[in-house]
C-alpha cells in the first residue's frame, strides 16, 4: 500500500480509475525519499503526463519498445527519454551503458514496472498482479546535452537497436536454451575429432546454462551460409530493425573458419554486444552431422560476470588447459610456478580462456615466467596465418590509461589489419596487454624493434631527462646531473 506521502500525491490527481491505478504502480517503484524531488502537485502532474505517454503508446509494438525523445521546455540542453516494452532483463543496464558512451550525463532515471491488462488495443485494467495482465517497463530519463541534430539521431536509432534486441533475446529464451540442451543430446549420439573429450563439451553446454552464459541469439547454419531457425537477436524481426551487419559480420567469421581442424569452438566476433555490456559478443559453433554434410548451430550472447567467480580449475574446457600446462611443465602443486599459474589465468578473461588453445596459453605462460625485470616492457608473438597475437608486458607504474591508448594507436599503424583487438589485463606487477590482429598479409614481427619503440613511447619524461644526461656526460659525471636535475623542472616543461 502507498505511504502517507504517496497517499498525499494521489489526493491531488483526477478521479480516474486508470490514472490512480497507473500513478499507485508508478509510486510503488520510487522510494520514498525520491518524493522530495517535487511538491505533491507537481507530482501529480508529473504523473499525469507519464500516464498519457503510457496509454498512447502502450497500445503498439511492446515487442519491438517504444520510445520518445524530447526536449525540456524549459531547458534547450535537457532532454527526456521515454519508453514502455514488455518487461525483460538487462533494459536499464544497457540504457546505462549506452549513455556512457555517448557522454550523456543522467540526471533524473524512473524505471517502474507497470502491471496492465490490455483487450483489442484497450487498457481493461491496471492492477498489481491481476489476472491476464503483462508487465511493461516503462523507462524515464532526464539527461543533460548540447549534442547536435545527427548525433541525437544516431542515439535514436541506438536506443531502438538496443530496445528490439533486448526484446527478442528475452522472448525467445526458453527456445534458445532448448536448442542448447538439444544440440547437447546430438553430441551424445556422434563421435567427433576433438582437442579436448567429447564430454568436456557436454559439461560446457551445462556450465553455461547454469546461469554462467547470458544468450542472446541462436541460428542452424548450414555450409553454403543460409541460415535457420534464427532466434533472438538473429531472427528475421530483430535483423530487420537493425543498423549493425551482424548477419554478414557472422557469415564473413564463419566462413573464416568453416575449415577449422575442430568442430567445436567458443571464441568471439568483431561486434558488439547490443545487449548489457557493449563487449564482443562470444559465438558459441558446434558442428553437428547432417545428410551427407552438417549443421552449425551457433549461439551468441556474454559471459556473466558471476562465472568470472567460478574457479578456472573448476571450468570446463579451462580445466584441461591449466592440466596440460601443469603436466607439461611438471609443476608440482604449491610450488611458485605452479601459484604463478593460476595467478596468470585468474587476471584473464574467461572469454580469452575459452578461445585459445591450450598450446598458446601453454607460451603464453612460458613468456610470463621467462620475465625477470618486472620494471621493462617485453613483447612476445604468436602467429598462426593471417592471425596475429601480441602480448605486451608494461611496468606497473606505467600500465596507465593514456599509455595504453598510445600502444593501441602505435600497433595499429604498425600492422596492415582487417580486424583488430585488444584486452587490457592488470596484475600485481605484470601488467599486460593481450592483441589480436587479423591481418591484411603476413608479417615478420621484431619483438626487440617493437620493445625499444614502446619503451620510448611511455617512458616518463624524467626518465627520458636522465638518459639523455647520462648520454651526453657519461660516467659519474651525468649520474650526478640526473639526480640534480631530473626533478627540478617546473610541469610544464614535462608536456
Amino acid at each position: 500500500f502507498p505511504s502517507h506521502d504517496k497517499l498525499h500525491i494521489l489526493a491531488h490527481l483526477p478521479k480516474d480509475p486508470h490514472l490512480n491505478a497507473f500513478s499507485e504502480q508508478f509510486l510503488f517503484a520510487i522510494p520514498s525519499r525520491s518524493l522530495a524531488y517535487f511538491s505533491s502537485t507537481k507530482w501529480a502532474s508529473f504523473l499525469q503526463d507519464r500516464f498519457t505517454f503510457f496509454q498512447n503508446k502502450v497500445t503498439q509494438d511492446l515487442q519491438q519498445g517504444v520510445f520518445e525523445l524530447t526536449t525540456s521546455p524549459t531547458n534547450p540542453t535537457q532532454k527526456i527519454l521515454q519508453a514502455v516494452c514488455l518487461d525483460a532483463n538487462y533494459i536499464v543496464i544497457t540504457l546505462e551503458a549506452l549513455f556512457k558512451e555517448f557522454g550523456f550525463p543522467i540526471t533524473k532515471l524512473f524505471h517502474p514496472i507497470v502491471s496492465v491488462h490490455l483487450d483489442q488495443n484497450q487498457i481493461v485494467d491496471l492492477k498489481r498482479n491481476a489476472k491476464d495482465s503483462l508487465l511493461v517497463s516503462m523507462v524515464y530519463i532526464e539527461f543533460e546535452t548540447a549534442a547536435g541534430s545527427e548525433i541525437l539521431v544516431d542515439f535514436e536509432h541506438r536506443v531502438a537497436l538496443h530496445l528490439s534486441s533486448i526484446q527478442f533475446s528475452f522472448q525467445h529464451q526458453a527456445q534458445i536454451v532448448n536448442r542448447l540442451m538439444s544440440v547437447k543430446q546430438m553430441i551424445s549420439e556422434h563421435s567427433f575429432a576433438l582437442s579436448e573429450p567429447q564430454t568436456e563439451w557436454a559439461n560446457l553446454l551445462d556450465w553455461l546454462k547454469a546461469a554462467n552464459f547470458s544468450f542472446y541469439g541462436y541460428a542452424a547454419c548450414n555450409p553454403d551460409g543460409s541460415c535457420s531457425d534464427q532466434l533472438g537477436i538473429l531472427s528475421p524481426q530483430c535483423l530487420a530493425h537493425s543498423t549493425t551487419p551482424l548477419d554478414s559480420i557472422l557469415t564473413d567469421h564463419n566462413t573464416k573458419h568453416a575449415h577449422d581442424k575442430d568442430p567445436f569452438q567458443f571464441d568471439t566476433i568483431p561486434l558488439k554486444s547490443p545487449v548489457q555490456r557493449f563487449e564482443n559478443l562470444m559465438r558459441l559453433s558446434l558442428k553437428i552431422p547432417a545428410g551427407k554434410g552438417y549443421v552449425e548451430h551457433i549461439f551468441l550472447g556474454l559471459l556473466k560476470r558471476s562465472s568470472l567467480f567460478v574457479k578456472n580449475i573448476e571450468t570446463p574446457i579451462i580445466h584441461l588447459k591449466m592440466k596440460h600446462i601443469f603436466e607439461a611443465k611438471q609443476m608440482i602443486p604449491g610450488s611458485y610456478d605452479h601459484t604463478e599459474v593460476i595467478r596468470i589465468f585468474t587476471s584473464i578473461p574467461k572469454f580469452e580462456l575459452f578461445r585459445m588453445s591450450a598450446e598458446d596459453l601453454h607460451k603464453m605462460v612460458e613468456d610470463m615466467l621467462s620475465i625477470t625485470n618486472p620494471n621493462q616492457v617485453y613483447c612476445f608473438s604468436t602467429a598462426h596465418g593471417l592471425k596475429l597475437q601480441l602480448l605486451i608486458v608494461i611496468p606497473h607504474a606505467l600500465f596507465s590509461k593514456p599509455n595504453i591508448n598510445l600502444i593501441a594507436d602505435y600497433l595499429r599503424t604498425k600492422f596492415s589489419h582487417e580486424i583488430y583487438e585488444i584486452l587490457e589485463i592488470r596484475g600485481d606487477e605484470k601488467s599486460r596487454l593481450h592483441v589480436h590482429f587479423e591481418l591484411s598479409a603476413p608479417v615478420n614481427v621484431d619483438c626487440g624493434t617493437l620493445e625499444s619503440e614502446i619503451r620510448d613511447l611511455i617512458k616518463p619524461w624524467e626518465e627520458s631527462l636522465k638518459d639523455a644526461l647520462r648520454q651526453a656526460y657519461p660516467g659519474a659525471e651525468g649520474v650526478a646531473l640526473s639526480e640534480k636535475y631530473s626533478h627540478e623542472f617546473p610541469s610544464h616543461y614535462n608536456s
